[in-house]
């Protein structure tokens, strides 16, 4: 049984199943039950990671799904269940909550490899497709495979004859910028036919941008649109907004957006808001208007959330409320962006709470942010918060690196002594 086990999984399968006929004992029926077992384990966590979109810099805290699937790949791996080798390479070099992550990555990428060499006569496309992204992605990620377009194409093709939609959606990647007898749109749309609303959605917006065929673009954003994607839904609306492959109409395009907003597609529930604050399409309606930017804003977009910011404060498209405002630059400046912190900076100083000031004028001069960087500075030098010349010199040399023709760094400087000519 050593020999057996230290085989690839089919041809091990295939001599369990030659012992199992054999002897009609309890041990050999669990073998072929337990292979079931996994095969149906695997189908179940393949077709989640299939759909995935959140593979790169993921935990196990904040990404349950890839967790879930990671488990699963792992209990089969650690039973020498090949197929399983391949998924669990990416969430390996994807996971950012574990040490040695890449090394692990590396790791079951060979052993990925080897068994899907292996095993590359069966009647099996998902592994095809698993060797062509072997040799047009891992490639490049240092996981111990030369990088070969052309065997990449070997494999996609050899899937996607067999009709297996995401080798036909990479096959059509390869050749989307070429003019060949099967250019990149014909495999996309083969693809998209068999269904999947993001292939649909991309497709559509590669026919809007790329070629401007605008008619085709607003087939494809319906087909997703009707599937229930949000995507698709906002798209289709803003095309007949524009009147984009579509005739103009306005209903249909306040129908759609309204559709992506309702079940929570971020863009969708912006633009509503957009609208019922301009009254365009409907009746101007701030309350109408609020609710919808809010519902945005919840979506975790920092950049959303410092536009509402600053909408709450100048009361523009919303009631001037400063405590939303503070709400809102709060949410996005803990989500690292720099103008949320520099603007709540500047609200915490207005309120004289110097030492919040000043620590969100650090966290966005640290990142490089101009302002906060003048700012920090001048509050250094004022002793708004602590007085501390040696720190304000620093940051105005700071702000003048940042921008090299700035006055009031320039001025700052000037006033501490220091030439700025020699920083």
């Amino acid at each position: 049984m050593d020999e057996i086990e230290n085989l690839p999984i089919v041809i091990a399968a295939n001599a369990l199943a030659l012992l199992t006929a054999k002897r009609s004992s309890l041990v050999g029926r669990g073998l072929v039950v337990l292979r079931k077992d996994n095969d149906a384990l695997y189908r179940q966590a393949r077709v989640i990671f299939d759909q995935g979109d959140c593979i790169k810099n993921w935990n196990a805290t904040d990404n349950p799904t890839n967790f879930f699937t990671f488990n699963i790949f792992k209990k089969l791996a650690d039973e020498n269940y090949g197929k399983a080798y391949y998924p669990l390479s990416i969430l390996y070099s994807g996971r950012n909550d574990i040490e040695k992550g890449n090394s692990h990555a590396q790791h079951y990428t060979k052993l990925a490899l080897e068994w899907c060499v292996a095993n590359q006569a069966n009647d099996d496309a998902e592994l095809w497709c698993d060797l062509g992204d072997m040799h047009n992605f891992n490639g490049s990620d240092g996981y111990g495979i030369t990088q070969d377009k052309e065997i990449a194409e070997f494999w996609y093709r050899k899937a996607a004859e067999q009709d297996y939609a995401r080798a036909q959606w990479e096959l059509g990647i390869f050749f989307i910028f070429d003019d060949q007898d099967h250019p990149g749109s014909y495999w996309m749309e083969l693809a998209a036919k068999q269904g999947n609303a993001d292939y649909q959605t991309i497709l559509a917006e590669c026919y809007e941008i790329l070629s401007s065929q605008y008619q085709k673009a607003a087939y494809w954003f319906r087909m997703a649109a009707e599937q229930g994607d949000g995507c698709g839904q906002f798209n289709l609306g803003r095309m007949y907004e524009k009147g984009l492959g579509v005739d103009q109409n306005v209903e249909q395009f306040v129908y759609w957006t309204r559709k992506a907003a309702e079940q929570g597609y971020e863009l969708g529930q912006w633009e509503l808001g957009c609208m019922y604050s301009e009254g365009r399409g409907v009746a101007q309606d701030y309350v109408q208007a609020e609710y919808w930017f809010g519902k945005a804003g919840k979506q975790s977009v920092s950049g959303r959330q410092y536009e509402l910011g600053e909408m709450y404060k100048e009361g523009r498209g919303v009631p001037q409320d400063k405590k939303q405002a503070a709400y809102w630059f709060t949410q996005a400046a803990e989500q690292g962006d720099k103008d949320g912190q520099c603007k709540l900076g500047m609200m915490c100083y207005d309120a004289r709470n110097y030492e919040q000031a000043m620590h969100w004028y650090r966290k966005a001069a640290e990142a490089g942010h101009f302002l906060s960087q003048l700012f920090l500075a001048e509050m250094y030098e004022d002793g708004r918060g602590t007085q501390d010349d040696e720190q304000a010199v620093f940051w105005f040399r700071k702000a003048l690196e940042t921008s090299p023709d700035s006055g009031d760094a320039k001025g700052g400087l000037e006033r501490l002594g220091v030439d700025w000519k020699k920083t």
